[in-house]
Order: C-alpha cells, then sequence, then structure tokens
C-alpha cells in the first residue's frame, strides 16, 4: 500500500466529472468507507481504492483496506489534498474506490421465478422515487423502472 500515482488520480478525476453512460459494464466512483464496505460485502468488485493516512488509522478502515487488498484491488494511502482530488464530493469521508459491477437486464430480472418487478409511472417528486427503490429493494424486487 503506497501514495497513489499520477495516473490512478487522472483516472478517478476522470470518473468523477464523465462517468460511464453506456453499456451493461459499469465503474462506480464510491466516496466513504461505508459505501466501499457494502460494495465489498455484496460482492461488487472493487478494482482500487484510496484512503487518507487519518482515516487509515482506525482499525476498522485498516481492516477494510487489507481485504480489499487480499482480494486483489489496488489500494493506496493519499494525503487529504490528493484524496480530495480524487473524490467526487466536496468533503470526502476519508476514502473513495473505484468499483465494477454489471447491470442486469430486463430479461435477466424476468428470468427469476420469483421475479417481482416494481414499475413507478409519473412520479413527480424524485425523493419518493428514492424511497420506492429503496422498498423494492427491501422486498426483494428483482427490477425497478421508472
Amino acid at each position: 500500500m503506497t501514495g497513489a500515482s499520477h495516473s490512478s488520480v487522472k483516472r478517478y478525476r476522470e470518473l468523477a466529472r464523465n462517468p460511464p453512460t453506456n453499456g451493461l459494464e459499469r465503474e462506480l466512483l464510491l466516496d466513504g468507507p461505508h459505501l466501499l464496505f457494502e460494495a465489498h460485502q455484496s460482492g461488487v468488485a472493487i478494482e482500487s481504492a484510496a484512503f487518507e493516512q487519518d482515516a487509515f488509522n482506525e482499525p476498522a478502515i485498516r481492516t477494510l483496506a487489507e481485504q480489499l487488498l487480499a482480494d486483489g484491488a489496488d489500494v493506496f494511502i493519499v494525503s487529504r489534498k490528493t484524496l480530495e482530488s480524487m473524490s467526487p464530493v466536496r468533503s470526502p469521508s476519508g476514502a473513495v474506490g473505484i468499483a465494477r459491477r454489471r447491470l442486469s437486464t430486463m430479461a435477466d430480472a424476468l428470468a427469476s421465478v420469483s421475479a417481482l418487478i416494481v414499475v413507478a409511472h409519473d412520479v413527480q417528486d424524485p425523493g419518493n422515487v428514492g424511497g420506492i427503490m429503496r422498498t423494492a429493494e427491501a422486498a426483494g424486487a428483482t427490477a425497478f423502472v421508472a
């Protein structure tokens, strides 16, 4: 685990500015140890992660970094200034990472014997879409269509 190279920092910056919008394979830029932990726990492939030195001193953060490293991710310990340049948010929370996830198709969702498709039509308040999505996931939905 070392400092991030210039090319790594550049890749994070580019992904923050221009997230990919096509294809089924997506790179996700995750900010915060909680998002990295949840993605790792759910089986999302983490390609790389950068941790601010102060955050890395916390045992839970160090354990997460060691797990990611053991799973083959590139792990960097960086300064606060470098982390700020890598993060997609104004005030990063100590860690940022790049994950790769394959998006499911509607055919994938319908292939399940117990498919549960939630459809949101003409929802006017964007906040309600988030609530519907969270409820659908908690109920085991296999797809969400808006």
